[in-house]
């Protein structure tokens, strides 16, 4: 009677008024195996996990052959991170009772915890083999194919997940997951479609089927979706990828709010402080450069030349590299600048925070903040003393734990300083420089080999199809109907973004033979080909980035729309840099008139080309050299605030 009892207000959640009952339980039968099992339980629910281990422990020295007992056994063990006991446990309760599905599922997360991914694969298929209707081992065996690198397999995982039980929003979210990482986004596009007509409050969901509908230009609804998506964020209804917010929003309040909630949501607050370097004789400070992509990457092309330059004598430079497994030339080339470079790929963010205090790491650069394939629980954790959010992600990281961004006075300026959670790094000048040994070559090719018309005037704009906003795209063909005859080169990004260009033109009464898209080539034939243009025309809010800096060492002049944000304001700062002020707009007629006046003023244009290229080797924007000192000297000046005990605060670099 009194078990009943305990057992009804342990499911009505009332778990202090069953754990006292249970307790009368065992006062009156001690060797009641399932009092102990479900008092335990009880602390396991409470959060006391090491009391929960030692009753359930209790219970199973009274009935050893009972599997819940181990598999919650299992369960507590694997959230002490006691992976190989947590491990037994499951197994036991398998070796009871064969069927336990549960305890399949909880052994291939610890398979997967400790790297043994082929016997995880092996877990799924014993699971699928004895239930071959369960659709969360299916669902389980798919994340395992992604991580084997077998993406096809995974989809076809994923489909059976989903045809086993059609409602299943996770299976429908990851397949579409999958899908576009595969670039099959109108497939992609289906699927976040299914899932949102589940549960269109799905944590993340909204966010990556707007960025998926942003990377076709596939623009049916969405300014309704923008205003749903909006709304949801600002009343903190909805969680999003954060990069996701800095393309679509103007609004660097909004940028700090969803940063923070992500962070909080993601990762645990268990931020651990870290005493200086305990190396003996370490003359110099230690800097370590945490990337997913050094490799043939815009972050790669921008950071190497500061890699190129440091000062060996004050500083040892280390490179930890994670991401997408390759060995292209740039990966090649940027591991021998670094005094050492490793391969931590592999590596659970544990194991590389302990790395970094290993190696005596100073003062960790984080190179990728909230984009695809970064590791920025490393950071939020904490894997060095002094810790900089730089270059990758133009936004805050969301937590004082990284103690400051690297930034100039343009991209943070008054009006957007309070919405960042890192205290501020200002270089005197641009925050970025190029790489000098990026030399554009000679090059034969003409207009006609790429489709454009040899009189015309070409605008052109390389960024990637998601940033392109129908309100920017409005702008470029108003300029295109003003200036008669001119064309639009365009970045050929996808399929799925060309034909849905082509026909927002034609629906704004512009012919689309007059867009030309640009297929990817080697960066050098891609940085020649900007001569052939007369004008770039830049984004909102997401500006050019690498591709202005691309476009500015190519001679070819950027035409910016300054916005509030940081990422709205980094094409301006390359401009400010070259001394090109010029040409940053502050409102759209501005913008749509400037470029309009060039188009119609060759030699208003021919003027600013050759500003252009006299600036190029005497203004501070491609003086790699001399930004390099500016970092160095705010990463001395970071470092000696730790030393003495100070608490990181904005830090202002001057250029003597």
């Amino acid at each position: 009677m009194k078990l009943e009892q305990a057992l009804k207000l342990h499911q009505q959640g009332e778990i202090a008024a069953a754990q006292g009952i249970y307790k009368e339980i065992i006062e009156l039968s001690p060797n009641d195996f399932n009092g102990w099992h479900l008092l335990g339980l009880t602390y396991y629910q409470q959060g006391d996990l090491k009391r929960a281990i030692e009753l359930i422990t209790k219970s199973i020295s009274f009935n050893p052959n009972y599997a819940p007992a181990h598999f919650n056994l299992g369960c507590a063990l694997q959230d002490l991170n006691h992976w190989f006991k947590a491990l037994d446990s499951y197994n036991t309760a398998i070796r009871i009772e064969s069927r336990y599905e549960q305890a399949y599922l909880k052994r291939v997360e610890i398979l997967v915890k400790l790297n043994q991914i082929s016997n995880a694969l092996t877990c799924c298929n014993e699971l699928i083999n004895l239930k071959p209707d369960y659709h969360l081992a299916f669902y389980k065996r798919a994340e395992i194919h992604l991580m084997l690198k077998n993406p096809l397999d995974a989809l076809s995982d994923y489909e059976m997940s989903i045809e086993l039980q059609p409602n299943f929003i996770e299976g429908h979210f990851s397949l579409a997951n999958a899908l576009f990482d595969l670039r099959k986004f109108d497939r992609a596009l289906l699927h976040y479609q299914k899932a949102i007509a589940i549960d269109p409050h799905y944590d993340f969901l909204y966010g990556f089927y707007i960025q998926v509908k942003m990377r076709m230009c596939h623009w049916e609804n969405i300014s309704e979706d923008l205003l749903l998506f909006e709304k949801n964020l600002t009343e903190g209804l909805w969680f999003t990828f954060p990069f996701i917010s800095l393309n679509l929003f103007d609004n660097p309040s909004l940028h700090q709010q969803v940063a923070t909630s992500y962070v909080n949501k993601t990762y645990l607050n268990t931020h651990i402080p870290i005493s200086s370097s305990s190396i003996k004789n370490k003359k110099k400070i230690r800097i370590g450069y945490f990337s997913a992509d050094f490799r043939i990457h815009p972050t790669s092309q921008l950071i190497i030349e500061i890699l190129r330059r440091h000062d060996r004598s004050q500083f040892e430079v280390y490179g930890l590299s994670y991401g997408p497994e390759n060995n292209d030339s740039t990966k090649r080339y940027i591991s021998t600048i670094f005094d050492k470079f490793i391969d931590v790929t592999s590596f659970s963010d544990t194991q590389i925070i302990k790395l970094s205090k290993d190696l005596g790491i100073d003062i960790a650069i984080e190179l990728g903040g909230h984009t695809q394939h970064a590791r920025t629980g490393v950071f939020l954790t904490r894997c060095a003393p002094v810790q900089i959010n730089y270059l990758a992600y133009p936004g805050t990281i969301g937590s004082d734990v990284v103690d400051y961004i690297m930034a100039d006075k343009t991209v943070i300026h008054k009006g957007n300083q309070e919405f960042f959670s890192e205290k501020k790094i200002y270089l005197p000048h641009c925050y970025v420089t190029h790489d000098s040994q990026n030399i554009i070559p000679e090059s034969k090719l003409s207009r006609q080999d790429f489709g454009l018309s040899q009189n015309a005037f070409i605008f052109c704009c390389f960024n990637s199809s998601f940033k392109i906003l129908p309100k920017t795209f409005d702008m470029w063909m108003r300029i295109l109907k003003s200036v008669e005859g001119s064309m639009l080169w365009l970045l050929l990004d996808n399929p799925f973004a060309v034909s849905n260009l082509l026909k927002e033109a034609q629906l704004r009464g512009i012919d689309p033979n007059r867009l030309v898209f640009a297929k990817r080539m080697d960066l050098d034939q891609h940085l020649s080909r900007h001569r052939l243009a007369d004008l770039f025309l830049d984004t909102l809010p997401y500006n050019a980035h690498t591709t202005a800096n691309d476009s500015l060492s190519s001679g070819l002049p950027v035409l910016t729309l300054i916005g509030q944000s940081f990422a709205s304001r980094v094409a301006a700062s390359l401009l400010k840099a070259i001394e090109l002020p010029e040409l940053i707009c502050h409102t759209q007629a501005e913008y749509e008139a400037k470029a309009i006046e060039l188009a119609r003023n060759p030699q208003k244009l021919t003027n600013l080309k050759k500003k252009l290229a006299k600036n190029r080797d005497k203004t501070p924007l491609f003086n790699g050299s001399q930004l390099t000192r500016d970092i160095e000297s705010a990463y001395l000046a970071v470092y000696q605030r730790y030393q003495e005990g100070l608490a990181p605060e904005d830090v202002f670099v001057n250029t003597y």
